[in-house]
């Protein structure tokens, strides 16, 4: 009887470590990088993209300021913008600049949804995925 009890102590013992254990990593644990960041991919329309995974997300972001962090970044785009707030267009990532209504131009995506307003005052979430693709509007 002393030695199943022993046992039954032991194993008891040994679960609660384990717990514990479970419970500390779990609390150690960074959250998550979809909780804190956005990624913003920018597609050239001819195989090439940029992909930046990890834009810091921060309250009021909108996609203007993830594509502001990415021509930022050290081996970020290069963009140009005319407008500002609802009457922002971007015209320019790189060399490629919009040919106008009849031609191929930068058009954006959040979360494979296409964008409905200016890229400038389009809120993003944390987790959101933006994508610029050089490509005809759809």
């Amino acid at each position: 009887m002393f030695m199943e009890n022993r046992s039954l102590t032991l194993s008891c013992t040994a679960m609660m470590l384990l717990f514990c254990h479970v419970a500390f990593l779990e609390a150690k644990k960074p959250e998550g990088k979809s909780a804190q960041v956005v990624t913003l991919t920018v597609d050239y329309g001819d195989g090439a993209q940029k992909r930046f995974v990890e834009i810091p997300w921060k309250t009021e972001m909108t996609v203007g300021d993830a594509t502001d962090a990415a021509d930022k970044h050290p081996r970020g785009i290069e963009i140009e913008v005319r407008g500002k707030g609802e009457t922002a267009i971007l015209l320019r990532i790189d060399d490629l600049r919009n040919a106008g209504a009849d031609g191929t131009n930068w058009v954006y995506r959040v979360n494979d949804k296409l964008g409905d307003r200016s890229f400038s005052v389009f809120s993003l979430n944390p987790g959101d995925d933006v994508l610029w693709r050089f490509e005809e509007y759809p």
